[in-house]
């Protein structure tokens, strides 16, 4: 009997996404199922992420992004599909609170919809900002106003599409953005209608489904690792995929994204740095990826740079310590007031030396070099325990239940851990993790990646049909 299935179509712009959509949708085209097609029209253009500014209007981005859509729907034979507007006029929010900070914007809930941390998604993205003045706040609102509007129709939009088409499964991209998280909680409010959130994967030839869930669900994704892990039985077979894992890594080959050390010279670590001291190493997140994600909640100190500095105070005389902070690749270009704080902590404790973004310092030897190393959930906090380098890990992650990590209960232990001379411990979850990156997903049938961005489609360049 046919399925009802309804596909929330990201931007082709990102295309490796936008491709495991279609992929979904040729499998269900020839199951012969009813196929529902949700698409922007250009309603999201003043917000989309695609676009680096705050407005398509006055791009040609736009009308590509609808032409290149029709053109990959017509390169799969698409005909018979019903096209759904993202968006009914009738379901206008028009009760916006007025607010006056982020932690307002933050707690705005509507039923399930967590539309405050959705729509901030967004202006964490398009700015790399996680932290405004009252005058910035003030400049974004208007902004931010429209944008609830946009998310809430959407959200009430897709609730009644599910309900009034008896749709059996949703297709959703992300989950994490605005409209994204707003199809996504309708959905789960709806609960008949099964849940695809598509991702990438750990590696560049797969894509993941996340179930009922966006993928940033830690205890999903610690559900799909077990998984994993107990249904290959030969520990070698594990063994080697997840070394293999993580070799590409250290080699600065891209995987399901792009390698961030390519830049880096190799084995070249900081001028002062000395064997004499005792050196701690601390890896940083991009803080706007995480902040708008509740599973990522610190659960010790309200961000990263807080617990550095809670951190770096504690042993400011203590001369016998080196702190090296090394900076994502990922944070260059980001001037957001944390980042631009961390940037001060050269000037403050004599003791503590920041690595920038684009800093040619190699990460794997300043790691390898480390006493120990300290993490708030990034992948160096595993990859420390393969390769026998103790972890603290402050914070939240996948692999934050397992006997491999350091993981500090309360302030003082993190105290005692930095100053206690540590043991490696297990590296059985490195292995874990490194198995269940390469083994997750499922692999792209007519996509042939050429980057984590993109590839060939049907052997086709989709900007060229």
């Amino acid at each position: 009997m046919a399925r009802n299935i309804l596909f929330f179509l990201p931007s082709p712009f990102w295309q490796s996404h936008f491709i495991s959509m279609i992929e979904m949708i040729i499998d269900h085209k020839q199951q012969n199922d009813n196929i529902f097609l949700m698409q922007c029209k250009g309603e999201y253009n003043f917000a989309c992420l695609y676009c680096k500014n705050f407005s398509c209007q006055k791009s040609i981005d736009c009308a590509k992004c609808k032409y290149f859509i029709k053109k990959t729907l017509e390169l799969i034979n698409l005909k018979d599909y019903l096209f759904l507007p993202i968006i009914n006029d009738g379901c206008k929010f028009t009760k916006v609170p007025k607010f006056h900070s982020i932690n307002e914007i933050k707690a705005f809930t509507v039923d399930n919809f967590d539309i405050g941390l959705a729509i901030l998604s967004n202006l964490y993205f398009k700015t790399k900002k996680t932290c405004f003045t009252a005058s910035q706040l003030k400049k974004y609102l208007p902004y931010l106003n429209k944008l609830i509007n946009l998310s809430y129709q959407i959200y009430k939009t897709t609730y009644e599409y599910l309900e009034k088409y008896k749709i059996d499964e949703i297709y959703i991209f992300n989950g994490r953005f605005d409209i994204l998280r707003a199809s996504l909680r309708a959905a789960q409010k709806y609960k008949k209608s099964k849940i695809k959130v598509l991702e990438a994967a750990g590696v560049m030839d797969k894509f993941t489904i996340s179930e009922n869930t966006y993928p940033h669900d830690f205890e999903y994704q610690k559900k799909i690792l077990n998984e994993l892990w107990s249904k290959e039985k030969s520990y070698i077979k594990k063994e080697t995929l997840a070394r293999k894992w993580f070799l590409d890594r250290l080699n600065a080959k891209d995987q399901g994204n792009i390698s961030y050390i390519k830049k880096q010279i190799k084995n070249k670590l900081p001028s002062n740095f000395s064997n004499k001291k005792r050196n701690i190493s601390i890896f940083i997140s991009s803080e706007h990826e995480i902040s708008t994600i509740p599973e990522y909640k610190n659960p010790l100190f309200k961000n990263q740079l807080e617990t550095i500095k809670f951190i770096l105070k504690y042993f400011k005389k203590k001369y016998e310590y080196n702190f090296y902070i090394r900076m994502h690749p990922n944070l260059k270009d980001v001037n957001d007031c944390y980042i631009l704080e961390l940037k001060k902590i050269n000037r403050i404790f004599n003791n503590a030396f920041i690595i920038e973004p684009d800093s040619p310092i190699d990460s794997y030897a300043l790691l390898k070099k480390s006493e120990k190393i300290i993490s708030f959930g990034s992948t160096i906090g595993i990859e420390a325990v393969l390769y026998k380098i103790p972890s603290i890990l402050i914070g939240k992650a996948i692999f934050e239940d397992s006997i491999s990590l350091y993981i500090p209960k309360t302030k003082k232990e993190i105290i005692f851990l930095i100053e206690k001379k540590l043991k490696p411990l297990n590296n059985i979850m490195a292995i874990k993790y490194g198995y269940y990156q390469m083994k997750r997903g499922r692999k792209y049938k007519y996509y042939k990646p050429e980057h984590p961005y993109y590839g060939k489609f049907l052997g086709r360049n989709i900007f060229e049909l």
